[in-house]
């Protein structure tokens, strides 16, 4: 989660020589792009599509999550991107010639795929939960239900 911080992809936490010494650490910039609170809404808003939306029932196990789905009119692009309080991944499929794929939409195999994966990545123990501004009350913090199962 952050909290409509820009941070620049990276994959490297850090790199140690031989002898324990950190050669390369994980440097991480921010850039407000987006209002806090803006933030927290929409990420409300996204919760919304695993509780009861598109991607119904595709609540990961151990996490809270939010996301959206994304299809093409012609069903030749399917996209499904996601994210918890640790990690943010998207999933596109489709052809790099397009080609119409039976039964595609984000909520089939792009969604499928996403929650496949994070529910592997996301171990007992990850169960932060997104801070959520209350929009009809500026002191309020409601927690997101449970997702698991829904």
């Amino acid at each position: 989660e952050n909290d409509g911080a820009y941070r620049e992809p990276t994959c490297i936490v850090k790199i140690m020589d031989s002898e324990g010494n950190e050669v390369i650490g994980d440097e991480v910039q921010e850039k407000q792009v987006y209002q806090k609170r803006a933030a927290r809404i929409m990420t409300e808003s996204l919760t919304g599509v695993i509780k009861n939306g598109t991607a119904k029932g595709l609540g990961l196990k151990n996490t809270v999550s939010a996301g959206k789905t994304g299809t093409t009119d012609d069903r030749k692009d399917g996209w499904f991107v996601g994210y918890t309080p640790y990690y943010t991944t998207s999933v596109w499929v489709g052809y790099d010639l397009p080609k119409t794929v039976k039964n595609l939409s984000g909520s089939s195999y792009p969604a499928a795929i996403w929650h496949d994966f994070m529910n592997q990545i996301h171990t007992r123990g990850m169960n932060r939960t997104f801070e959520f501004d209350d929009w009809r009350s500026e002191t309020a913090k409601t927690p997101p239900d449970s997702q698991a199962g829904n």
